[in-house]
């Protein structure tokens, strides 16, 4: 499935000396399904849980764990 995804906003936050979260929100064109998955280079993540982020067309916000070493 593609949907378009446009983003409000980015943030980078150094969780530690290793790993970064990057936390997005905007709306996306489509419902993203179960996983909105973020491509850094070659590797996949998922995001963190969010009982929040919106569904259905509303805002929709995520956060994803990613080593420092790839950003």
């Amino acid at each position: 499935m593609r949907a378009d995804f446009s983003l409000d906003r980015f943030e980078r936050v150094d969780a530690s000396a290793t790993t970064a979260l990057l936390r997005l929100s905007g709306v996306w064109s489509e419902a993203p399904g179960d996983r909105a998955e973020l491509l850094v280079g070659d590797a996949t993540f998922a995001p963190l849980p969010d009982p929040r982020s919106g569904a259905g067309g509303g805002p929709w916000r995520a956060a994803y764990p990613v080593p420092v070493a790839l950003l």
